[in-house]
């Protein structure tokens, strides 16, 4: 069975999701959103090898620092 790139974009949206849902709770508990680097790789023929965002948090109430990556 291959997966198909629907099936990859889709799955690509639900960490997506998950990574935001995450952080926004964890914001609304510090008070302090979260920092945002969107971020991307080419794979070693060129084509896109990876993609994704680093979320941190920096000197909030309750997290002093932390981030969350899916």
């Amino acid at each position: 069975m291959s997966i198909t790139p629907t099936q990859i974009d889709a799955f690509a949206r639900f960490l997506d999701d998950l990574q935001r849902r995450i952080t926004d709770a964890l914001a609304a508990e510090d008070g302090q959103p979260f920092r945002r680097d969107v971020w991307q790789r080419d794979g070693a023929d060129g084509s896109l090898g990876g993609h994704g965002a680093t979320m941190v948090l920096k000197d909030g109430a309750v997290i002093e620092q932390g981030g969350v990556n899916v």
